[in-house]
């Protein structure tokens, strides 16, 4: 069971609050395991392609191929369109898709009329109105669905979240966020769900998911088989201004099942893959980019991948620090951030919980570090989210060790379904995402925004990019330190004392740069950034000297 297949199978309940006890936990991990072997999102099965009858309609819904099911429904109800179960379930197929899940609300609100409807009818269609930005509507199908019920303990505190959701909604959809979306296209989207976009600091090289027909692990027609597609990872390039036609990572990477690309360093050549198999559960690996090739990716090891769920994950520019989703037992909520520091041996640390500031009572994931390590942006169910997983930033304060209170990227970048996975340039004022929009191919497509004022505010940063050289060959290695006006360190970074490279991102302001490297004498640099800097002056070359 792959991410986004998880997101799937919950996204008629994705509005609601994450389980938090460690009991809950417990046994939702224990469910997953058993879901074995993986499944991936529902696809039409070839079955549907003739006519069908209502009992097997009814068989592909309970097999839950929800995709296969409201084709099937949809020719069972122009000969019946007063079935209450058949509107009923047209509407529960519309939600547990990714596609047109607003387009429930006329059959749910045909089902919840009727004697026969379920007790869980008027919940279903406050949250079809939610997914239609519908909100007052919402409010009274939830309201509706508690006094009729009359709910108590959890049942009452997930519909209480809805509704507190909704209010948020409101407020954000009422002052929207001033950004401009662009499908990047066929040679990139397909009918089929393609997500999880991740770019290097250059914006030159773009990693995502994809679970279209042609990929490694082929597909299933069969309803029980839930009709699926694995997902493989693809990449692209730009040239000429342009994203190049999307093409398979290979196979060292991408095999019969799902992996997923969850990560990718400011550098490109480190990437964080997701796997949920046969033999991997839920677990984290690390695959590297030597001489144009993805390596064959290897377990990030048991301090971060352990019998509980690991997903998305962010390294720091220097590779050291690791930030990763987890909802392992003793945390705040369900799923919640952890760091994790790289030590002298190689292996990763004992993991640290990011703390309250960062998670709430419900799930946090698909963390993004900034090429800064300044700011962390990540998705979460809770705070002011207005359904679902939304996009939330918080900043670095390095001197006080601590994070700032997340902010909402706010309405149109999240929205009421489930916003999960995204990075954004170095200058932060461009995101690459994934959403289901009117102008896309089918499922998930893959989106650039560009944020015309980011939310929160922000410093424009310039990206400085640099190589070392030495007046002989060397194999050692070069600390570049860069400090202030006033002494403090603002980065160090490491990189070899022959044919290194190094890229910085820093703002206006004046700085000290100093290299050394055993052998060499010590190289020094005083320089200004500027807001009317050239291409040209963000280069710098370093000549190491013995």
């Amino acid at each position: 069971m792959n991410h986004l297949k998880n997101i799937l199978l919950i996204s008629c309940v994705s509005l609601s609050f994450a389980t938090v006890s460690n009991a809950q936990h417990a046994a939702a991990t224990d469910t997953a395991k058993a879901h074995h072997p993986a499944q991936h999102v529902r696809r039409q099965s070839s079955a549907t392609a003739v006519i069908v009858d209502k009992k097997e309609a009814s068989t592909f819904f309970n097999a839950e191929n929800y995709w296969a099911a409201l084709e099937a429904y949809l020719q069972v109800y122009k000969d019946t369109p007063k079935d209450f179960l058949v509107n009923y379930r047209i509407g529960i197929s519309y939600l547990k898709t990714k596609v047109g899940k607003a387009k429930a609300v006329p059959y749910l609100e045909y089902a919840a009329k009727q004697k026969e409807a379920p007790k869980d009818a008027y919940l279903n269609l406050g949250k079809a109105y939610h997914y239609a930005n519908r909100f007052d509507d919402a409010i009274s199908s939830y309201n509706t669905y508690k006094e009729l019920n009359k709910l108590k303990g959890d049942a009452l505190i997930t519909v209480d979240r809805l509704l507190e959701m909704c209010e948020n909604a409101k407020e954000l959809v009422a002052k929207p966020v001033d950004a401009t979306f662009e499908n990047l296209g066929k040679s990139i989207n397909t009918p089929t769900a393609d997500y999880a976009p991740y770019i290097n600091s250059s914006e030159t090289y773009m990693i995502f998911s994809s679970q279209r027909p042609a990929n490694t692990g082929g597909s299933y027609d069969n309803p029980e088989d839930l009709g699926q597609y694995p997902s493989d990872v693809y990449f692209t390039t730009m040239k000429d201004g342009a994203w190049q036609k999307a093409k398979n990572i290979g196979f060292n990477v991408n095999t019969e099942e799902s992996e997923e690309c969850v990560g990718l360093n400011a550098a490109g050549d480190k990437m964080i893959l997701f796997f949920d198999s046969k033999n991997e559960f839920s677990d984290l690996y690390l695959s590297l980019l030597k001489t144009k090739q993805w390596q064959k990716p290897e377990t990030m090891g048991p301090n971060i991948n352990s019998k509980s769920v690991e997903s998305g994950g962010t390294l720091s520019s220097n590779g050291n620090t690791f930030i990763f989703s987890s909802d392992r037992k003793g945390g705040i909520g369900g799923k919640d951030l952890y760091k994790t520091k790289r030590l002298p041996n190689g292996d990763w640390g004992t993991p640290e919980n990011l703390g309250p500031t960062i998670n709430s009572i419900f799930d946090e994931d698909g963390p993004f570090l900034t090429p800064d390590d300044k700011t962390l942006y990540f998705s979460s169910k809770g705070f002011n989210s207005m359904g679902g997983y939304d996009f939330f930033k918080s900043d670095y304060d390095a001197e006080k060790d601590e994070w700032s209170e997340p902010i909402n990227l706010g309405y149109p970048i999240n929205t009421t379904d489930d916003n999960l996975y995204m990075s954004i340039t170095a200058d932060k004022k461009r995101i690459y995402l994934a959403q289901q929009r009117e102008d896309g191919l089918g499922d998930l497509d893959i989106y650039k925004v560009t944020l015309n004022s980011e939310p929160g505010g922000s410093r424009h940063l310039f990206m400085v990019q640099g190589n070392v050289n030495a007046d002989s060959a060397t194999d050692g290695r070069v600390k570049i330190t860069l400090k202030d006006t006033s002494g403090k360190t603002i980065g160090i970074y490491n990189t070899k004392a022959t044919g290194g490279k190094f890229i910085m991102f820093i703002p206006i302001g004046k700085y000290h740069l100093t290299a050394d490297s055993k052998g060499y004498k010590p190289y020094s640099d005083d320089f200004t950034i500027t807001d009317k800097m050239q291409p040209a002056d963000l280069q710098k070359s370093i000549l190491l000297s013995r």
